[in-house]
């Protein structure tokens, strides 16, 4: 067997076992083996070697999938979110996270990074820098930047192939 063919019986093997199916996205990596193999060294550092505990790595990316509108990466995050133990009210109240009980402060600073940083109209101002330091050091901040990128990255190939959800969460 091609070795090419290998690795893409692996890599989808890793998305039925996460998943239950061969998520779209990683159908149409296929078509480009070095770039599904690189973006798939990313998520794999991001999602598997993270010092972070998992629900808000969770939150991050079901925020931002929220605030990109793309209705495939909502799915697939908030499948993950559900996967790793965060509450169904806590996800159902992600846009509140400012009022919302089910938030610590420690959450509320990580969120509002995330949508400082997703949000185009927006920087990440002097308070909400200060705010992050408040909870967490230099490089849990890499970690977190990396995370919001990440699902910008696939936010937006999502939106590019106009992925339709493919029942994650359902």
């Amino acid at each position: 067997m091609e070795r090419s063919n290998l690795v893409t019986r692996a890599c989808f093997k890793i998305g039925e076992r996460m998943f239950g199916q061969v998520p779209t996205p990683e159908r149409l990596m296929a078509r480009r083996l070095p770039l599904m193999l690189g973006i798939g060294g990313l998520y794999g550092a991001i999602e598997w070697f993270a010092t972070i505990d998992a629900e808000l790595p969770a939150l991050l990316n079901v925020q931002a999938a929220t605030l990109y509108g793309v209705p495939y990466r909502m799915d697939v995050r908030h499948a993950v979110g559900v996967k790793v133990g965060v509450s169904a009210e806590k996800l159902a109240d992600i846009g509140a996270y400012r009022t919302s009980p089910h938030f610590d402060q420690r959450e509320r600073a990580a969120l509002e990074f995330c949508e400082q940083i997703t949000r185009d109209d927006l920087e990440v101002s002097d308070d909400c820098w200060a705010r992050l330091q408040e909870h967490f050091g230099d490089p849990e901040i890499v970690e977190l930047t990396f995370i919001i990128g990440f699902q910008t990255f696939a936010s937006k190939f999502a939106k590019a192939f106009r992925l339709e959800p493919q029942g994650f969460s359902a």
